[in-house]
């Protein structure tokens, strides 16, 4: 069963031809919901959705969830129709259609095209997930599922609070794919420089949604800051560049006459300074939490801290403040 059954639906939120066919749309509504939706939103809350929508029988509540998973799938599901659309697979081959009134477009348009409702698949997603974390009595299938607890694994929790400390473009996708190496920096950093028992004590008040002031404070200003950075700096070799026959090669896309994405070689020199400036931004925001804790810890606050070894003490110095909003979404 899919969250959208029909070509209006998918025209609430993205400008197609309305005479388009809904089965010829509908295996790629379903890899759009299987890949984008159903994890999000867990079994049980899938369920109880698919249900109310099946029989016509939708709380206020749920319907609003709807349309926001409605938005995601069709914004998700167009741009993958969008690659067959066009072609015509025969025993002859495959033949891309064409007549006298229209022509295919340019690559360079319909990457646009793709990647702008691809832009909008992750926003409506984070917007959906953001519904879902700030009405929890709202939606307590959801709230009470693993699916639930996926976003709070790690100290930035969201794809806005990552974006608001290094442009990612405000992309989902990029977040998503970012979180294994969050997960070593904060492992491997974080934990080394304010102890484990303070980072197991913050990871756990996240996971718990029940942060306090003063931790909430120590992420806000210093750790957080510090992840982002680091995340980037230790990605943008894995994520940006591919190892070939050729050599390290980064993708690009070249608008030239034919239109063909083209790859060039990475310029090692701008890799290797904007990795040097992720790196040191990073440290920089370790070395203040560390300033920060030795400062401010005490019996009664950051006691984790002021009870480890890590704590040396130091003569008082003001504060300094980078304070950046966090979202739990």
């Amino acid at each position: 069963m899919t969250l959208i059954k029909t070509t209006q639906e998918i025209l609430d939120y993205v400008p197609i031809d309305r005479t388009i066919d809904f089965p010829r749309l509908k295996p790629y509504v379903e890899e759009a919901q299987e890949n984008w939706i159903n994890e999000a939103l867990g079994a049980d809350q899938l369920a109880e959705l698919e249900t109310q929508y099946e029989s016509d029988t939708l709380t206020s509540d749920n319907q609003k969830l709807l349309k926001q998973c409605q938005r995601v799938i069709a914004c998700m599901a167009v741009p993958e129709f969008m690659d067959f659309n066009q072609i015509e697979v025969s025993d002859a081959g495959n033949q891309i259609q064409t007549d006298d009134n229209h022509k295919t477009a340019f690559q360079w348009q319909k990457d646009t095209s793709q990647g702008s409702l691809r832009q909008r698949g992750m926003i409506a997603l984070d917007n959906m997930l953001a519904t879902l974390e700030n009405f929890l009595d709202l939606y307590p299938l959801w709230r009470d599922s693993e699916a639930a607890t996926i976003q709070l694994q790690h100290l930035i929790t969201n794809t806005t609070d990552f974006d608001m400390q290094v442009r990612i473009g405000k992309s989902r996708s990029m977040f998503l794919a970012l979180m294994p190496l969050m997960k070593k920096v904060e492992w491997m950093y974080i934990r080394e420089h304010i102890g484990e028992a303070l980072y197991d004590e913050i990871k756990n008040e996240i996971l718990t949604r029940s942060v306090s002031a003063d931790n909430q404070s120590l992420l806000e200003n210093y750790l957080i800051p510090a992840t982002a950075h680091l995340t980037v700096f230790k990605a943008m070799i894995p994520l940006s560049l591919k190892v070939s026959d050729r050599g390290v090669l980064i993708h690009e896309i070249m608008n030239s006459g034919d239109n063909v994405r083209k790859e060039s070689a990475a310029n090692t020199q701008l890799m290797q300074g904007l990795m040097d400036q992720y790196e040191t931004e990073g440290r920089y925001y370790l070395e203040e939490a560390k300033k920060y804790l030795n400062v401010n810890a005490s019996d009664t606050k950051y006691n984790a801290f002021f009870s480890s070894s890590l704590y040396q003490g130091t003569t008082k110095t003001p504060f300094q403040n980078h304070k950046t909003k966090i979202f739990f979404a």
